[in-house]
């Protein structure tokens, strides 16, 4: 059975003239990396201090936000469900 535990990696990546950062949530580095794959060079990698375990998202904020969005309970519990199983709210 596969880890349905997700980390979030920040990737710093180069195109061209531009560098950025990107913050990509996935089940191990290689995922991450396959994600952003295309976009440029892969310049590092590394897990995020900022959302793993330390400063997760509220699933209170995510479910007023999608509330106030004007998601339907259906939609607002399944999303809720799905990332807090995998570790990304809490």
């Amino acid at each position: 059975m596969k880890n349905l535990t997700m980390n979030v990696y920040e990737i710093i990546m180069e195109s061209g003239d531009s560098v950025y950062k990107v913050v990509v949530p996935a089940f191990n580095e290689k995922d991450a990396c396959d994600f952003v794959q295309g976009n440029g060079e892969i310049v590092r990698i590394k897990l995020s201090e900022v959302y793993n375990d330390i400063n997760k998202i509220s699933n209170d904020k995510f479910i007023d936000a999608l509330r106030l969005s004007q998601f339907g309970e259906m939609e607002i519990n399944i999303l809720s469900r799905a990332l807090s199983q995998l570790n990304l709210i809490g």
